[in-house]
């Protein structure tokens, strides 16, 4: 049964809110869900949760490399705004956050994946993975691989810096390639040792009907 901390009330939008994804770890066979944030209720409890996860040393990197300001410390009021801005993107319908739950204790954050900059059937993915559930995220982002062509999305794109050698391989096992755009080399700002510099990234893309069955669908078949 749900957590009496997610919503029952629900309302439509073009990625449905009634979508819950089915995980299953690679590694240990452990079930998790992947589901809307809208269904929940952002009470301490979660902010505690996001508190906890992104003061891992490698997630609050990856705020602070997106930060004019980087942090010592994600704060709780971050935290508490992350979840306005979670819930709030599936009643504007202006972007889609998934949090990534064990299924046998729903009240533990495991990840978040975002779906944003929706236009012309092509949508962005972020994500992010708990550090004591690594080797989690190549299946949960198959499974919205899986399910994105239900959603009439074509194609989904992702940027990540050069560095980000976790990612990439995620990325590249469920079949997203690189793609030169504009023969130029896209750069952004990073922290390294708390000092801004510039880091390039890549580009990455996965297209329905153009791109190979992503990797999920694979290992079930027994083909990886």
């Amino acid at each position: 049964m749900r957590s009496d901390r997610m919503k029952k009330n629900q309302r439509k939008c073009r990625i449905s809110e009634y979508t819950t994804l089915y995980v299953e770890h690679p590694l240990n066979k452990e079930m998790y869900y992947l589901i809307p944030a809208v269904q929940f209720d952002f009470d301490d409890h979660w902010v505690d949760q996001i508190v906890t996860v992104c003061n891992s040393p490698d997630i609050l990197a990856m705020f602070n490399d997106t930060s004019d300001t980087p942090m010592k410390e994600f704060p709780e009021e971050t935290a508490a705004g992350f979840c306005r801005y979670s819930y709030a993107g599936w009643v504007d319908k202006s972007h889609y956050v998934f949090l990534l739950v064990p299924a046998e204790n729903e009240d533990e954050l495991a990840g978040c994946f975002e779906i944003s900059n929706e236009k012309n059937g092509s949508a962005e993915l972020g994500f992010w993975i708990a550090p004591n559930h690594r080797g989690l995220g190549g299946a949960a982002l198959s499974s919205i691989l899986e399910e994105g062509i239900n959603w009439h999305v074509k194609q989904f794109y992702a940027w990540v810096f050069t560095s980000n050698q976790a990612s990439r391989r995620m990325l590249e096992k469920n079949n997203f390639h690189t793609v030169i755009v504009n023969d130029k080399l896209k750069t952004s700002m990073m922290t390294k040792d708390d000092v801004k510099v510039n880091e390039p990234l890549v580009y990455y893309e996965f297209t329905y009907g153009v791109t190979k069955t992503p990797y999920s669908t694979l290992y079930k078949r027994g083909e990886v």
